[in-house]
């Protein structure tokens, strides 16, 4: 039997827009019970649409997501939102949605609109899944 993460495609996935300043790097992998998806780049209106699309074929593979946020450089209320649509996924899939590694600026995006406590939200020395 093969493993529910053998199925997940694309692995990576970059997406462009003229909206978005840079492109939007999506990488998924296993790890452990989980999948780790690493976000690169600007998440906001120009790329929240793919960025979601990726997230809900991750969710439909295993219900325990990892964002590992570090690389990204810009996020607005579309990447949130998008971020909040895979949180209520993960959730109705009897899993969950765990941001790793958010910059400081981005957190307190989350903090603003109250939905930090939605998401898991950590800090990991080398990374998610390490």
């Amino acid at each position: 039997m093969s493993s529910p993460h053998t199925a997940l495609r694309p692995t990576s996935r970059p997406t462009s827009d003229k909206a978005s300043r840079t492109t939007l790097r999506l990488h998924a992998r296993p790890a452990g019970p989980a999948t780790v998806v690493t976000v690169r780049g600007d998440l906001d209106a120009g790329s929240a649409g793919d960025f979601a699309r990726f997230l809900q074929q991750t969710l439909a593979s295993t219900p325990y997501v990892v964002l590992d946020m570090a690389g990204v450089t810009f996020l607005d209320c579309r990447g949130v939102g998008a971020m909040v649509a895979a949180s209520s996924a993960a959730t109705a899939a009897a899993g969950r949605l765990d941001v790793h590694d958010l910059p400081e600026r981005h957190r307190a995006l989350l903090e603003h609109f109250r939905l930090a406590g939605r998401f898991g939200l950590h800090t990991t020395a080398g990374g998610p899944g390490h």
